[in-house]
């Protein structure tokens, strides 16, 4: 119980380093080798998702230094925790990307076709839906004024 509430206390902290170091040696108290696993594991996930206070590499020194023969078991976890986010991560800024992109393609081209206004351009950019964007970009080509485009944004 003690651990949850540190866990919850550390990502609110500067420095949430300590608290780690305090969960894994609570953890480490724990008889029952994987139920201290699967705490490890909960802790990592709580941390990981709510804070960027903490590099993988302190949790990395931390886990070496709080619970030495579980190191290997922890680093496990955490190595797959990291690799599942840095996933996320590049899928999330890929589609940003896309998105971002699509954005400016559509700006070009209603500029070049009709008379764009400022609020316009502001609706635009403030879409998000990559769907809204192509479906705009493709009437582009058969639109008779931009209010045929803009709506497929709405």
């Amino acid at each position: 119980m003690r651990s949850c509430l540190l866990s919850l206390q550390a990502i609110f902290m500067d420095a949430p380093q300590e608290h780690l170091r305090r969960i894994f040696s609570m953890l480490e108290e724990l008889g029952d080798q994987e139920t201290a696993l699967q705490y490890i594991e909960v802790v990592f996930k709580y941390i990981a998702g709510s804070t960027d206070k903490i590099t993988f590499d302190e949790v990395k020194e931390i886990a070496a230094q709080a619970a030495p023969e579980k190191e290997g078991k922890i680093m496990t976890i955490a190595e797959e925790l990291f690799e599942k986010g840095m996933k996320e991560g590049m899928q999330q800024g890929m589609q940003q990307g896309q998105i971002s992109t699509q954005k400016e393609v559509l700006l070009r081209l209603l500029r070049k076709k009709f008379t764009l206004s400022e609020e316009d351009s502001t609706n635009i950019q403030q879409v998000d839906d990559l769907e809204r964007l192509n479906k705009a970009l493709d009437e582009i080509l058969v639109a008779k004024n931009k209010n045929d485009v803009l709506r497929h944004l709405q």
